[in-house]
């Protein structure tokens, strides 16, 4: 008995549904970031959005200071035409480390 509906298909039809979804949850609910911060094994890697100028006291501020050595990535936009400074994060920070790390970042940029 052939009721017309093969594998290949549901897997084809399947594989378009998450695609599609895959592609409304990015147009709609991604954030983009302006720059990444990265410390890795006492290291601080940062991308072009932060000064150069300000990247050395910065490394210092999250090594010395806040005593960040595990993996954390911090991720920064500015939202509202670059007037508001909105951070999130992945690793070992709390979000008192994460809001310390907002105010150096929004009083020195």
């Amino acid at each position: 008995m052939d009721d017309g509906i093969s594998a290949t298909g549901v897997i084809a039809q399947v594989l378009v549904a998450v695609l599609a979804g895959l592609f409304v949850y990015r147009l709609l609910f991604y954030r983009r970031a302006d720059f990444v911060i990265v410390i890795k094994d006492s290291r601080v890697h940062s991308s072009k959005g932060i000064p150069v100028a300000l990247r050395q006291n910065l490394a210092v501020f999250l090594l010395r200071d806040l005593a960040l050595t595990g993996p954390v990535k911090i991720i920064g936009s500015y939202v509202e035409k670059g007037r508001r400074l909105f951070l999130w994060s992945r690793g070992k920070i709390t979000k008192g480390e994460l809001q310390r790390v907002r105010n150096f970042l929004a009083t020195r940029v």
